[in-house]
């Protein structure tokens, strides 16, 4: 129950005391601290979707193991053709500045369904200032080498650097990861891949470089530290 205070106003409309902000003595130097976000996925209870993805500073399960954005047979084309283009969004409820660089962790599947004919895929990572009439501007992106895979699966685990724009972000704008794939096959044959969104990383997969790597995805964001 609110009770009054000696100035008349009830302790639930009293303003809190201000932040008391706790940072690193390298964080002080670089004018920089990190903030750790996953992405996540959830099929709305059913099986078949539809499915809602979605930004979480938290490690929460995603809601199965294999919990993936991923297409299923959709390139039999020589040529790179989009196979996945999927946006995430970061909103802002209080002003922020980005300042620095991201860091982005990620494992990628990539198989085919024939041994003769490998499928092959390159990921790209966008990072997008979305403003509130949502016209993006890009402030910085990265794309790996190829990946290839046949119909034993092929696991490759990526920690990615991209260097930001410097960018103030209003009440009610976004920051948007955008991640994009490409891939391509053998005309006639028919390639898969899976990029794995479970951010307590349920499933451990053995990479390309024979070394057991998770299935989470994270991102590590760079804003401006006022002192």
């Amino acid at each position: 129950m609110a009770t009054q205070s000696e100035t008349g106003i009830p302790h639930y409309f009293r303003r809190s005391a201000s932040v008391s902000a706790n940072y690193s003595w390298t964080d002080l130097i670089a004018g920089v601290g990190y903030r750790t976000y996953y992405l996540c996925g959830q099929n709305q209870w059913s099986s078949f979707g539809p499915y809602i993805f979605f930004v979480t500073p938290r490690p929460m399960d995603a809601c199965s193991d294999d919990q993936a954005i991923a297409i299923a047979g959709l390139t039999t084309n020589a040529d790179w053709t989009t196979i996945i283009d999927k946006d995430f969004d970061l909103l802002f409820n209080m002003p922020a500045i980005i300042y620095g660089t991201a860091f982005v962790n990620s494992t990628v599947k990539v198989w085919s369904n024939s041994d003769a004919s490998p499928g092959f895929a390159k990921l790209t990572i966008n990072f997008y200032h979305v403003s509130t009439d949502a016209a993006e501007t890009l402030l910085g992106t990265f794309t790996t080498d190829q990946m290839s895979g046949i119909s034993t699966p092929s696991y490759s685990r990526y920690s990615i650097p991209i260097s930001l724009s410097n960018k103030k972000f209003a009440i009610g704008e976004k920051l948007r990861l955008n991640v994009y794939v490409e891939g391509k096959i053998e005309s006639g044959k028919t390639m898969y891949c899976r990029i794995y969104i479970d951010p307590t990383s349920r499933q451990t997969f053995t990479d390309i470089l024979s070394t057991t790597v998770g299935s989470d995805f994270k991102f590590d964001v760079p804003f401006k530290i006022s002192i």
